[in-house]
């Protein structure tokens, strides 16, 4: 959701799921290092990360299709990617 209106760094930093979860709000010190080990276990460079998303390469955006669960799961972001409905509009 926040991809629609941010980049994936800021997406990443200002979530309400990942932020607390990764400690980013509470260590300021780090939170930068944290949020830049999560986006290379994403295999995105940080300089595609820093973009805004519909200016990202397609490829990198695959990627972060294709890495997102194992990066969850290596994150211990259990909850991040979950089943939902999405509205047709015919």
């Amino acid at each position: 959701m926040l991809l629609r209106h941010w980049n994936l760094y800021d997406s990443i930093k200002y979530s309400n799921y990942i932020g607390p979860k990764l400690g980013i709000w509470k260590n300021h010190k780090n939170n930068q290092n944290i949020i830049r080990e999560f986006i290379m276990s994403l295999q995105i460079p940080l300089v595609e990360a820093e973009k805004d998303y519909p200016f990202m390469d397609g490829k990198n955006k695959e990627k972060l299709n294709n890495n997102l669960i194992n990066a969850a799961r290596e994150f211990k972001l259990d909850d991040m990617i979950f089943e939902s409905f999405e509205r047709l509009i015919d």
